[in-house]
């Protein structure tokens, strides 16, 4: 997967930013939490912050 330009998604019509992120989407469900937690970090610009309600959905944050 390449790095996701965010600005460029943004600048696409609606129909075709739906179906790049559906593509991406697709990708990123064959992942593992790990995994997709690995590819925010390379592919996502900007800082990082973890938050957790420590709640049962934020469970895979704990571990």
């Amino acid at each position: 997967m390449s790095v996701l330009d965010l600005n460029a998604l943004n600048a696409l019509p609606k129909v075709e930013r739906i179906l790049a992120l559906a593509e991406t989407n697709a990708k990123l469900e064959k992942l593992s939490a790990e995994e997709r937690v690995a590819w925010a970090l390379e592919n996502l610009p900007g800082e990082y912050a973890l938050s957790s309600s420590f709640g049962i959905q934020a469970a895979v944050s704990l571990h």
